[in-house]
């Protein structure tokens, strides 16, 4: 950004809003959260409190560094056809739709690295933890959280074209 010098302090708090829709579309028995299901469909919506801090750190022009965190709340509503034991111990499938709502896995990013190779062109590193605080119940299919620690080390590749107008972004995770 134009005016905004790059060696000063950040703290930036951002809302963020997440949707997904999607379905199982086969006919195959499929593990889930504990339970065996045949087919599953899923809306999920979220939002999260992101606090970003940037330091002031002399890392040359090119680098910058900072660190975050997410708090996320989200809504599960699942619909899921799962076996269950009916009349004299025969498997039948029943529909189930269960649904939950409240803290999701907090997100940490203690590592977000940045290099300006060019004005044009930055490369994005960062390591994301993922803390095992939403609510987990094996055999719910309506989970809020993963129920373990996870990490991701997703890696970025940005071009701005400013004289071009183009933008493209790769970001692998």
């Amino acid at each position: 950004m134009e005016g905004v010098d790059d060696a000063s302090e950040s703290l930036l708090a951002r809302v963020n809003l997440v949707s997904y829709d999607g379905a199982i579309g086969l006919d195959l028995p499929i593990l889930m959260a504990g339970t065996t299901t045949i087919g599953a469909e899923s809306q999920i919506l979220g939002t999260g409190l992101t606090l970003l801090w940037r330091p002031v750190l002399d890392s040359g022009d090119k680098w910058s560094w900072a660190a975050a965190a997410t708090i996320p709340w989200v809504w599960v509503d699942v619909t899921a056809d799962v076996n269950v034991l009916g009349p004299r111990g025969r498997q039948v499938s029943k529909e189930i739709t269960p649904s939950a709502n409240g803290l999701g896995d907090i997100i940490f990013m203690p590592l977000m690295l940045n290099y300006k190779a060019s004005d044009d062109f930055s490369i994005n590193f960062r390591l994301a933890a993922y803390a095992p605080t939403g609510d987990y119940e094996v055999g719910r299919p309506a989970n809020r959280g993963r129920n373990y620690w996870s990490f991701e080390p997703p890696l970025g590749f940005f071009y701005f074209g400013k004289k071009s107008g183009i933008e493209a972004s790769l970001y692998t995770g």
